[in-house]
């Protein structure tokens, strides 16, 4: 899996040999979304109403079960897959495909970090605990006029992007945040102009860059 790449377009799912120039189909269904679960060596692709468990170094599927429709955004942990749907976030166990909890939002954002399941909805930042999951927890708040653009969690931290077109000068502007994942606490945020070209995390610090205008920005913490 160190020397592949796997990409996911209308055409399916292609594994591409970094090292060499061997192209490998995997899947012929359009793909909609990827997560992948390096310390299982697997992939779970979203193909329209269906979830596909794919072992990465065989490149062959392994499981597939049906979903109630498109997929907007998909996470995956070491025994679970999180998969929200128009309406509804649907929280999958990898082994058995059978469903584990549901809850009602239009997510449109996933993030997963142990039992925690980060989203975005109505431009916020949110999670759930899956054991608790009628429980709703929010992060940050959402932004005049931004929408959430990227969203990460890893390693009791989340990194969250929210980014607006317009205002603020004129040509937009974008605010990262780093929160921890433990207390909820927000450790930093910077803002910078659009349109951002890089948004890079290390353990204890998060980096911006920008295509034009004033410097990028590092967000870090203690």
């Amino acid at each position: 899996m160190q020397n592949l790449l796997l990409v996911g377009t209308q055409a399916g799912l292609t594994a591409v040999d970094l090292h060499g120039t061997s192209v490998r189909p995997v899947l012929s269904s359009p793909i909609e979304q990827l997560a992948s679960i390096p310390s299982a060596g697997e992939v779970v692709a979203a193909e329209g109403s269906q979830l596909t468990l794919i072992d990465a170094e065989a490149l062959k599927p392994t499981s597939s079960w049906l979903v109630p429709g498109s997929t907007n955004a998909l996470a995956a942990g070491t025994s679970c897959v999180a998969a929200a749907h128009e309406s509804v976030v649907k929280l999958w166990d990898l082994r058995s495909a059978r469903t584990m909890n549901t809850f009602d939002c239009a997510a449109t954002r996933l993030g997963m970090d142990g039992n925690l399941i980060v989203y975005a909805a109505d431009e916020a930042v949110l999670a759930r605990d899956r054991r608790m999951p009628t429980l709703e927890i929010k992060l940050l708040p959402s932004i005049p006029t931004a929408k959430v653009s990227q969203l990460k969690a890893e390693d009791g931290h989340l990194i969250a992007l929210q980014t607006s077109i317009g205002e603020r000068g004129g040509t937009g502007f974008a605010v990262a945040s780093a929160v921890d994942l433990t207390d909820y606490a927000c450790l930093g945020q910077a803002e910078v102009c659009i349109p951002v070209t890089v948004v890079a995390a290390v353990p204890r610090a998060v980096a911006i860059g920008v295509a034009r205008g004033p410097p990028g920005a590092v967000v870090s913490w203690a």
